[in-house]
């Protein structure tokens, strides 16, 4: 006998996994498919961190050596942001 639920009772809408490991209509999901659908989720969430840290990066590096005349890979120095770090906090 097949029940017939509403989308708010229990079952999401549209025919996507409505839990991890588990498919629409209750069935277990491989091992496989599992996990490819947590590492999927997993890249989604890290996806737009990633993009914002290249941004950073990028940006200090492009900033540090154009606009700043220094050489790109002291940026990556901690020498030269405990210098910076002691310019801007001079006096307190």
């Amino acid at each position: 006998m097949q029940q017939n639920q509403s989308p708010g009772k229990g079952q999401a809408s549209g025919g996507h996994a409505s839990a991890a490991g588990r498919k629409q209509d209750g069935r277990r999901r491989s091992g496989a498919a599992a996990g490819l659908s947590i590492l999927y989720r997993i890249c989604r969430v890290l996806f737009i961190p990633a993009l914002c840290l290249l941004a950073l990066i990028v940006g200090l590096t492009i900033g540090y050596s154009a606009i700043g005349g220094g050489d790109a890979a002291d940026v990556f120095k901690f020498e030269t942001w405990k210098h910076l770090y002691d310019l801007v906090f001079e006096g307190t």
